[in-house]
Order: C-alpha cells, then sequence, then structure tokens
C-alpha cells in the first residue's frame, strides 16, 4: 500500500518525495501548514519530521500500519491530503496547477 500511495502523491504533482515513500511540498511552510491542518482535521494522524539535505527540509511521514489497510482507505487518506493542500493553495492564491 505504501506504493501504491507513492504512486498517488507522485501522479498528484503537488508533492515531493524527499526519501522513500515520504510526503513534503516544495516549500517548508506549506508543508508545515498541511501538517497543522491535518493534525487538525482529524481525520488521519501522521508524523512531521526535518532532514537536514543539504538545506532543511520538514516533511510529513505517511506511516501504513494497519493491518486491513487496502486500496479504498488508502484513496481516502490521499483525498483527505489532495483536498486540505487544495486549501492551502487556494488561500494563498496559487493556481492548482503551481502549487508545490
Amino acid at each position: 500500500m505504501a506504493h501504491y500511495l507513492e504512486r498517488l502523491i507522485v501522479n498528484d504533482g503537488r508533492f515531493e518525495i524527499v526519501g522513500e515513500v515520504t510526503l513534503g511540498l516544495n516549500d517548508n511552510t506549506r508543508t508545515r501548514a498541511l501538517y497543522e491542518m491535518i493534525e487538525a482535521d482529524g481525520r488521519l494522524h501522521l508524523v512531521p519530521s526535518h532532514i537536514q539535505h543539504p538545506a532543511d527540509i520538514f516533511f510529513i511521514r505517511v506511516a501504513i500500519c494497519y493491518q486491513f489497510v487496502d486500496e479504498e482507505l488508502t484513496r481516502t487518506s490521499f483525498n483527505v491530503i489532495s483536498e486540505l493542500t487544495t486549501k492551502i493553495c487556494q488561500a494563498d492564491g496559487t493556481p492548482p496547477a503551481t502549487c508545490r
């Protein structure tokens, strides 16, 4: 399921894979805002982290640990992430096609 989610993320085009199957927008401020929205929304629980590579990168870890996870549940999780990312882009006036 992690690789299925990775394909959804890559196909969306707004996110950057910073390591193997790791999620983040190109902009640390937007990624942090996305994480805070996800936590406030309450439909998902994800883990934030950061690395120095070569600059500081804030990213969101998606751990697929549930034993009964399937494509539908993974797609639903991605849809929440996508929906909240769109709200962030709309709030700062960035067109969806260029919001990264």
